[in-house]
C-alpha cells in the first residue's frame, strides 16, 4: 500500500486493487492506512526522529 502511494497512485485505486488482491475489505484497508504511523517504521526498518535533542543525530554521526 505504501509503495503504491509513493509511486503516486490514487488512494481509491490502491484500496480497490488491494481489496481484490488480498480479499480484504476496503474499510479495513482505509483503517490500516489511517494507522500507518504505527506500522510504517517497522515495514521500512526505520526509527522515528527524536525531537528532544535535534543535535544528537549530528553528534552521533560525527562520532563515526
Amino acid at each position: 500500500m505504501y509503495r503504491l502511494y509513493i509511486d503516486e497512485h490514487n488512494m481509491g485505486e490502491i484500496v480497490e486493487r488491494l481489496s481484490v488482491k488480498y480479499s480484504v475489505s476496503k474499510q479495513a484497508l482505509w483503517r490500516d492506512w489511517q494507522k500507518r504511523t504505527q506500522w510504517v517504521y517497522d515495514v521500512f526498518d526505520l526509527e522515528p526522529a527524536s525531537t528532544k535533542d535535534p543535535l544528537l543525530a549530528l553528534r552521533k554521526a560525527s562520532d563515526m
